[in-house]
């Protein structure tokens, strides 16, 4: 999660606070309202815009305070009953920073390869989600981000990328509604829901927006910043008060060492 300074508000401010709402929406249906599906179909929407800004990002680092927080996250899990496997998603993004250049050059080096390519992804998205939070799937969306941001450079149409995107956001729909079993109207909207977000991340670029940032009201430019670039703080702090919360209350199936291989 690259961290942007400067004083005007920018577009990644902009989606990154979009995928803060919807993760907290998440995992405060997930820990506090289990029975009430719509927290998690809007939380859906939360990880595809930060494995498309990885794709997108120019720079690959995994700092230590990254490593640090996703080790925290891995010994609060184990402290508070929390799945063991599959491992958290800040591990997952680790992974993909490391993998996504290589990945990228084999998966647009020609259309047939990214068929063949993008089959053996979806082929080990099942398996690799036993092991880390959305296994391959969170590569694919990550590719899709390499792919618009140098989609002058591809060895593939801009035809073939479309349609890569659109399959990519179609798999993870799929994926994500069968794995959480939404009855037909929750289902529908957390594929619209993921949609949605997909639509809205083919028409990012990197921007600065000095007019907005003048206009706006100080508090909301200032929340705005502050959840676009400390986003990796917030995922991690509010996850471990929710977990430490719920083990001692027994909520969402946490406990003090009540150790768990995978989430039940």
């Amino acid at each position: 999660m690259t961290r942007f300074t400067g004083p005007n508000l920018t577009s990644h401010d902009l989606v990154k606070s979009v995928a803060v709402l919807l993760m907290l929406l998440d995992h405060v249906g997930y820990f506090f309202y289990p029975d009430n599906d719509w927290y998690r179909v809007f939380g859906r929407g939360a990880m595809p815009i930060w494995a498309f800004l990885i794709g997108y990002a120019t720079t690959r680092d995994i700092s230590r305070s990254f490593m640090g927080w996703a080790l925290a996250l891995f010994a609060v899990n184990a402290v508070t009953g929390g799945p063991i496997l599959p491992m958290n998603i800040l591990i997952t993004f680790m992974l993909v920073r490391l993998m996504i250049d290589r990945a990228g050059r084999l998966l647009f080096s020609g259309w047939e390869v990214m068929i063949y390519t993008t089959v053996a992804l979806v082929v080990l998205s099942f398996p690799s989600m036993m092991v880390v939070e959305y296994g391959t799937e969170a590569l694919l969306i990550a590719l899709c981000g390499l792919g618009l941001r140098h989609r002058d450079k591809l060895n593939v149409s801009n035809r073939a990328l479309i349609g890569f995107m659109a399959f990519c956001t179609i798999f993870h729909a799929f994926m994500q509604n069968a794995l959480f079993e939404f009855p037909p109207l929750e289902a529908k909207a957390s594929a619209f829901v993921v949609g949605a977000v997909m639509f809205m991340m083919y028409f990012f670029k990197s921007r600065e927006f000095p007019e907005a940032t003048i206009k706006m009201p100080r508090f909301i430019t200032g929340a705005l910043q502050f959840s676009g670039r400390y986003t990796l703080e917030i995922y991690a702090i509010h996850l471990i008060v929710f977990k430490l919360i719920a083990a001692q209350y027994g909520l969402a199936n946490h406990g003090f060492f009540d150790f768990l291989l995978f989430p039940e």
